[in-house]
C-alpha cells in the first residue's frame, strides 16, 4: 500500500510521457527496434 502523501497527478504525468515522446521522435534512431535487440540477446 503506498503512503498517504503519495498523491500522482496523472495528467503532469501523461504531459511529460507526451514530451517524452516528441523528444524522442526528433532523435534519429541508429538502432535496431527494442524486439530485435532483445531477440538478439536472448539467443
Amino acid at each position: 500500500m503506498y503512503p498517504a502523501y503519495f498523491k500522482v497527478d496523472h495528467e503532469e504525468i501523461e504531459d511529460k510521457i507526451k514530451s517524452l515522446k516528441e523528444q524522442l521522435r526528433n532523435i534519429p534512431i541508429e538502432l535496431p527496434p527494442l524486439s530485435l535487440r532483445l531477440e538478439v540477446e536472448d539467443s
